[in-house]
């Protein structure tokens, strides 16, 4: 078994959880947790917290952490977006 007891083949899973969405997102941005947080301001602590679901982050700290690993908000958090046809 491989990191977080998942299989070993496949680096970034399909991810379930919006705390693995953000860890993967920090993952492929080659970035640890101390890293991140000096450069949006938010803590380690705070970072791991979100990351493992432990709680759900303010949308001001998600935008600080999108912004600091260069990705958008909806792209961080795993979430997608649909364009409805009219």
């Amino acid at each position: 078994m491989g990191y977080r007891g998942r299989p070993i083949g496949n680096i970034f899973p399909h991810p379930k959880t919006r705390g693995e969405h953000m860890h993967n997102a920090r993952l492929r941005a080659r970035m640890s947790q101390d890293k991140l947080a000096k450069m949006s301001g938010v803590s380690a602590t705070t970072i791991g917290c979100a990351e493992t679901d432990k709680v759900v982050p303010h949308i001001d700290i998600v935008e600080l952490l999108a912004d600091a690993l260069g990705v958008s908000i909806d792209e961080y958090i795993g979430h997608k977006v649909e364009v409805r046809k009219r």
